[in-house]
């Protein structure tokens, strides 16, 4: 699947240079680790809409080929390449260290944390997230 964004959109849309924040500006493959880096970003959203989809991956794709939703989905794509930037440190594992001692976050709870609030009710509004009504 092709990336629906551009480095274009999140300097336009967040006043972000991606290459200056992922550290590679001026290098020979600056391109290619900002492309992966977005695609890494896209495809987060495409499997946080396939977990609540009816018919999982495909019809997250077709979403993605749909006229209809893809403002949407270019929106919550840029939330999430901006809470992930904002939130680099946070922890993705399923291990959590606090004061009192030691959690252990289940699937559900690392999935939430990955992706961005924003980007979720963006998906949820524009009805791509199936909440179990029909």
């Amino acid at each position: 699947m092709e990336n629906i964004i551009t480095t274009e959109d999140i300097y336009n849309n967040l006043n972000i240079d991606l290459a200056s924040r992922l550290n590679v500006a001026g290098q020979a493959n600056a391109t290619i680790v900002v492309n992966n880096y977005i695609t890494e970003r896209q495809e987060e959203i495409v499997e946080y809409i396939a977990l609540h989809s009816y018919d999982g991956r495909f019809q997250a794709e077709c979403f993605f080929t749909d006229e209809f939703y893809l403002d949407d989905l270019k929106r919550a794509i840029l939330q999430q390449v901006k809470y992930v930037l904002d939130n680099s440190d946070m922890n993705y594992g399923g291990i959590l260290m606090q004061s009192g001692g030691i959690q252990k976050l289940s699937i559900q709870e690392r999935i939430v944390n990955m992706i961005s609030p924003k980007a979720h009710l963006i998906l949820a509004n524009a009805g791509m997230l199936f909440c179990g009504r029909v």
